[in-house]
């Protein structure tokens, strides 16, 4: 179930053309391949938290989880990782979607911040601003 959200959201979010003018297909799970470490920007998403919710008694099949995923934009210009994180926002940001199998709830803004990475990557890059965004919504699994 967990891949298949993963999926569901990065496609949703790619399939904007203001998003995927920026990233293109390079936004990842867990990691950047080293080809595209260079390449800017690129992004990373993981799954931090996948809370379910029950009743009480058990007596529901429905079972509700929130679902908090966090994107990591890389880029060597603070002004694109700033863009294009704001291009993620503008897509997802206080909307509900279906997407693949997953019927997305509302989707909201946890947290936001800016970074930047002075050390040096084995893919070869370094000096690179990170714009860090966490995402919350809630599906019905």
């Amino acid at each position: 179930m967990a891949s298949a959200v993963k999926e569901d959201f990065r496609n949703y979010i790619l399939a904007d053309s203001a998003v995927s003018t920026k990233l293109g297909t390079r936004l990842f799970p867990a990691m950047a391949r080293k080809s595209y470490g260079t390449v800017d920007p690129y992004g990373v998403y993981t799954m931090v938290s996948n809370d379910a919710s029950y009743t009480q008694d058990g007596t529901s099949s429905t079972v509700w989880r929130v679902i908090v995923f966090q994107f990591d934009i890389f880029s060597k210009s603070a002004v694109t990782a700033e863009a294009t994180g704001d291009a993620i926002l503008a897509r997802v940001e206080g909307t509900k979607f279906s997407q693949g199998t997953t019927e997305f709830g509302a989707v909201f803004l946890d947290t936001e911040f800016d970074n930047f990475e002075d050390a040096t990557r084995a893919d070869g890059s370094s000096g690179l601003f990170r714009k860090t965004i966490q995402l919350r919504t809630l599906i019905n699994s």
